[in-house]
């Protein structure tokens, strides 16, 4: 190593300083704070959690694997199983029952962003709530389904697209003639009787 390569004591020492000055409250008070802030509130943060679970309610045979943070009561929260993955938040979707004082029983869902996917879950409230954050529920009796309105994985008559294309269709516009030219009257039984005289089947 050459000697110019090495950083003169001085412009180490100046770096030292100013690392050190902004951990020192009384030479840089901003500086310190704002990066005494960030390494409170990293070491505050909770760490997420992760729970595996075999669904009881779902045709979900797979385990299913539940990663959510502490600090947010049913938001962002992956669920995984076989090759898929998505991270959802729930929001309430209706009361099934109220226990006056002593709670309620809400049902909350959640969807995939790909839209294939609902998930539904039962969470326990006290009377407080919205006021409070809801405090129970049982990830084994979450609900995976298929999302009602995606038919991707429908085979193609099964679709309710189907229908609506079968309805578009207008049996008199197709007609048959002889000639190869369109026709007014629209292909039918006539077409199979039409064949069978020219094949000497029926007279």
């Amino acid at each position: 190593m050459k000697l110019i390569d090495l950083i003169p004591l001085k412009e180490q020492d100046d770096e030292y300083q100013k690392r050190q000055d902004a951990l020192t409250p009384g030479k840089n008070p901003d500086a310190f704070y704002k990066n005494f802030d960030k390494v409170k509130a990293a070491a505050n943060k909770p760490a997420p959690t992760t729970t595996k679970v075999k669904l009881k309610m779902s045709n979900i045979e797979d385990e299913v694997t539940i990663t959510e943070t502490p600090d947010k009561v049913l938001e962002d929260v992956t669920i995984s199983w076989g090759n898929e993955s998505h991270t959802v938040t729930f929001k309430e979707e209706d009361k099934i029952d109220d226990h006056g004082n002593e709670g309620m029983d809400l049902e909350f869902m959640a969807e995939s962003d790909d839209g294939k996917w609902q998930f539904i879950l039962e969470v326990y409230a006290e009377a407080s709530y919205p006021n409070t954050d809801p405090v129970e529920w049982d990830w084994e009796e979450l609900i995976i389904q298929d999302h009602p309105d995606d038919e991707s994985h429908l085979d193609p008559e099964d679709r309710s697209d189907q229908d609506l294309m079968e309805e578009d269709v207008d049996e008199g516009t197709c007609g048959y003639s002889i000639d190869g030219e369109g026709d007014d009257k629209p292909a039918g039984p006539h077409l199979r009787e039409t064949l069978q005289k020219r094949a000497g089947i029926i007279k």
